[in-house]
């Protein structure tokens, strides 16, 4: 199938956009019979979505195909992982005669891999014009905290996706986006488990990040798990202090498949009327719920983000 969509582009001059979901399939990224060929085949790709997908020839296979496409600028990788079981590729064709700056980068994956890893340190030090103005995460480590580094003033917008544990404390990379504008935090859950998740993201934002006008706080999941009065307060806490720092500031409560809930209004403003300290801040707040995935999507504004039309698999059942 790989070959088929690589042959197909050839015929269709002028495709700007390439996505590709093999469902987990092996595929050689690079084939023999193709590697002279990928530059001119793909080098009208600027938008390049990969999903599911197990790469044959590790990191330098990917690597080849998103050096041959010279006019890249917007990058999704969706559980794109590397056999271990063959060969590496070697770059036979690819130059770093990248012409676009990757403007946009989300990344669905497991950065404990060493393979993947590679990648995103190479991604991040000059394997390609990474000057990124969006990104997205669904974990948040220390080779993601290196790319947040790295994009230093260029990142305007953020989202981090809660469902997975964070380990390294992010402001000292965020100290560096001194433009960043907008960061939306999904799965924002207050129970004790993962409370600790979202404080620490919420205290990374420093005295840097002056240009910060919208956080968005997507609660998804029934409302009754999620009324723990002691962690919201510590919530506000760290809401305040933006508020008095960051007057221009919105503060969004996104709330998503909640509607099973039978007091859903109740609930939201038991929810909210814990924020004192940011109401006394002066702390300007907007709430919007959704029940379907289009309907969050369109209010969170996710589609500028993430794929054009694959699911972006943070929208569906978890």
């Amino acid at each position: 199938m790989w070959q088929c969509s690589l042959r197909l582009l050839g015929k269709l001059k002028g495709t700007r956009e390439f996505l590709v979901d093999l469902n987990g399939g092996r595929i050689d990224l690079v084939p023999d019979d193709m590697q002279g060929q990928l530059p001119a085949l793909l080098e009208g790709v600027e938008i390049l979505s990969l999903s599911g997908i197990v790469c044959l020839g590790g990191p330098p296979a990917l690597q080849g195909i998103l050096l041959a496409c010279s006019r890249l600028s917007h990058l999704y990788l969706n559980g794109v992982c590397f056999a271990d079981d063959v060969s590496p590729y070697h770059l036979h064709d690819a130059t770093a005669n990248h012409k676009e700056t990757l403007r946009t980068f989300v990344y669905y994956g497991d950065d404990d891999d060493p393979s993947e890893q590679e990648l995103l340190r190479w991604l991040a030090h000059g394997g390609m014009n990474f000057r990124p103005s969006r990104l997205g995460f669904t974990t948040m480590t220390e080779g993601i905290c290196d790319m947040l580094h790295s994009a230093g003033d260029s990142l305007e917008y953020l989202w981090v996706d809660l469902s997975e544990p964070i380990f390294p404390p992010m402001a000292p990379a965020l100290a560096c986006n001194t433009r960043l504008a907008s960061i939306d935090i999904l799965y924002f859950n207050p129970r004790l488990i993962a409370a600790w998740r979202v404080l620490s993201v919420l205290s990374s934002i420093g005295a840097t990040n002056t240009s910060m006008q919208q956080l968005g706080l997507s609660v998804i999941g029934p409302l009754a798990k999620l009324v723990n009065a002691s962690t919201w307060r510590e919530v506000d806490s760290h809401l305040a202090r933006l508020a008095r720092s960051l007057p221009a500031l919105v503060v969004t409560f996104y709330f998503h498949r909640c509607f099973n809930d039978d007091d859903q209004r109740g609930k939201i403003i038991e929810i909210l009327d814990n924020f004192m300290l940011y109401r006394e801040a002066r702390g300007r707040l907007a709430v919007c719920w959704s029940a379907t995935p289009e309907q969050y999507a369109k209010a969170v504004d996710l589609k500028l983000v993430c794929q054009p039309e694959l699911d972006p698999g943070l929208l569906g059942s978890p």
